[in-house]
């Protein structure tokens, strides 16, 4: 990679670079929390984005705090699906378990909810922040690798990311790979030993944040590898290829080392550990994958502007609106192409252009998909990896995070190359160009946000909940409903676990992970009581013969279960009816739930 556009000027000095880093990172961060306003106003009772994946991160976010003070496995537990427990790990993005050892102190001083919403702010401006960081190393105009850090961190993919997966939109390290990479075999100013160890660093980092990151993180390294190897092929750069190829074997050696050191344990437990996931892929081949009409066309209502027509198109992509970050709108389109047929011969452009297609082509998936239909005809080269390890557990259409990080890269190179062309009206053309670009993918206001629906009983602090302590002492079981059935204005039991400080066990959760046969679900281990527990929330009665009843109690005692608590949900008065007559008595009806002490 070579820079672009001012290749012989002077560098701008170390003291303009921090100022510019430091003012970029506070703009970001400015930014993000006047995004999020409508949540900050009452942050402990709101949180950013929809309801459901965010109250399991939120359990996750409390549990690894419990832990880290309580000085037990984070990654192993039984406070829920008690009392086999389940491995965390398995849990992917729903459990970023790096953020929450960094948020402890806020998640102990001010709760799981407040501390959620605090990693998914920072974690929009702090890759915005590293996108920034590795574009000015290509530019020298500050407010161009600032728009281009604004593309990679506030871009579709991030934003799509941020209704409710808050571990896939912290992209920082993709970023920092990006600066290593380029220092370890373009510019070569960094030892290949210390560059393998920060990688690996790096690589840890991201495992305990998301480990499908880690996995297409490798395939981009990989790819752009490849990709500058045969530009210096076609370009006959002097390259000393063994010379490079001892770099690469250091820096890989060390990463692998520094890799293996800190998540030795961490990777035990994903292939070796309990409650692990052995039937592959997770989900099927292809199932999120990116939608041709995406490009230009914005999901749902995640973009500002949008309209009715749009929207109903939009509902075709597959996991629209999460998973449909494959928007660019068609300005940044037009200035993409614009810029590599106009700078083609400028390695950067070249380069950036050819990282972006290749990753688009991957997140595409096995066959051309558009308007949600999957074509038979039209099949594309990530096909290939149906039946490879790892590769097919990947939600492609994710990678479009790397999308955004090149269109990012593009945007600031033209931004810049017209800011010092010497054609007549070169400036203001793509001050207007780029200003409609970045207006198409300018996010909605107010943010989507989701109200914590908490019972008073699981609310530390109140009488309610003192009565339920006294009820349910400190580790004891409680079998709590709602489980797994997540309905709007009613929350349920992993959320409300988490806001009480995790005082109690259920056998009740809500993490993918493995099942007895080693297949994902969300789900206990199969036995009477869930059995009954998953039809009241269908609404269907349980069997409620003598024998059946039988059965459930003996459960109930041999988990030593203390007490049962109906919140609010759907169909509950037939959950109340049926615990009443299956433990012979009256519940307790205080803090906003039915109680039936066992113990």
């Amino acid at each position: 990679m070579v820079e672009a556009a001012a290749a012989t000027e002077r560098r701008p000095s170390t003291a303009r670079l921090l100022s510019a880093a430091s003012a970029a990172f506070i703009a970001y961060t400015a930014l993000t929390f006047a995004l999020f306003a409508n949540v900050w106003t009452s942050p402990t009772s709101r949180w950013i984005g929809v309801d459901g994946d965010p109250d399991s991160t939120i359990w996750s976010i409390e549990w690894t705090a419990y832990a880290l003070i309580h000085h037990v496995d984070p990654f192993v537990t039984n406070y829920i699906f008690y009392p086999s427990g389940t491995n965390i790990l398995w849990a992917n993005a729903d459990a970023p378990i790096a953020l929450a050892w960094a948020a402890t102190p806020i998640t102990l001083a001010f709760g799981p909810i407040v501390a959620y919403n605090l990693l998914q702010t920072l974690a929009l401006s702090l890759s915005a922040w590293a996108g920034f960081l590795a574009i000015r190393r290509y530019v020298t105009l500050a407010p161009a690798a600032l728009i281009g850090g604004l593309v990679y961190g506030f871009g579709p993919y991030a934003m799509a990311q941020a209704y409710g997966h808050m571990a896939l939109t912290l992209g920082v390290v993709p970023p920092m790979l990006l600066i290593l990479i380029d220092r370890l075999v373009v510019r070569r100013d960094l030892s290949p030993l210390l560059a393998g160890e920060l990688a690996g660093l790096l690589v840890a980092f991201q495992l305990l944040v998301s480990e499908e990151l880690v996995v297409t993180e490798a395939i981009v390294a990989v790819l752009g590898l490849g990709v500058l190897a045969l530009l210096a092929l076609i370009w006959r750069w002097q390259v000393s290829w063994r010379d490079m190829a001892r770099r690469l074997a250091v820096a890989g050696v060390a990463a692998a080392a520094v890799f293996a050191i800190l998540a030795a344990y961490p990777v035990y437990l994903l292939f070796a550990g309990p409650a692990r996931i052995t039937h592959e892929p997770i989900r099927a081949f292809g199932t999120y994958v990116t939608d041709v009409f995406n490009l230009v066309i914005p999901p749902d209502a995640i973009h500002l502007i949008h309209n009715a027509w749009t929207a109903d198109l939009s509902k075709a992509f597959p996991g629209s609106p999460v998973e449909s970050g494959g928007y660019l709108g068609i300005g940044l389109v037009a200035i993409i192409v614009f810029t590599t047929l106009r700078w083609w011969r400028i390695p950067l452009v070249v380069f950036s252009a050819a990282m972006l297609a290749a990753i688009l082509l991957i997140s595409l998936g096995p066959a051309l998909t558009h308007e949600g239909h999957q074509s038979t005809h039209i099949l594309l080269p990530w096909r290939l990896a149906r039946n490879m390890p790892l590769l097919n557990e990947i939600l492609v259409e994710r990678m479009t995070l790397y999308v955004d990080l090149f269109a990012g890269l593009l945007l600031a190179f033209f931004i810049e190359a017209s800011w010092r062309s010497r054609v007549r009206f070169a400036r203001p053309a793509a001050a207007i160009s780029t200003a409609a670009s970045l207006a198409l993918l300018f996010p909605s206001v107010p943010w989507v946000s989701s109200t914590a629906h908490v019972p008073t009983i699981f609310q530390p602090g109140t009488d309610a909940n003192r009565y339920f302590q006294s009820v349910v002492p400190q580790g004891s079981v409680a079998v709590v409903l709602p489980s797994g059935d997540i309905k709007a204005g009613t929350g349920y039991a992993v959320l409300w676990q988490a806001v009480d400080g995790m005082k109690f066990r259920m056998p009740e959760g809500d993490l993918v992970h493995g099942d007895s046969n080693g297949v994902a679900t969300n789900d206990p281990l199969p036995s009477p009581l869930w059995t009954a527990i998953s039809q009241l929330q269908s609404g269907t009665p349980p069997a409620s013969s003598p024998a059946d009843f039988d059965e459930v109690r003996a459960q109930l005692k041999a988990f030593g279960v203390r007490a049962v608590v109906v919140g609010p949900m759907d169909n509950q008065q037939l959950a109340v009816e049926y615990f009443s007559r299956l433990l012979d008595q009256t519940p307790t009806q205080t803090g906003g739930v039915y109680v039936w002490p066992t113990g």
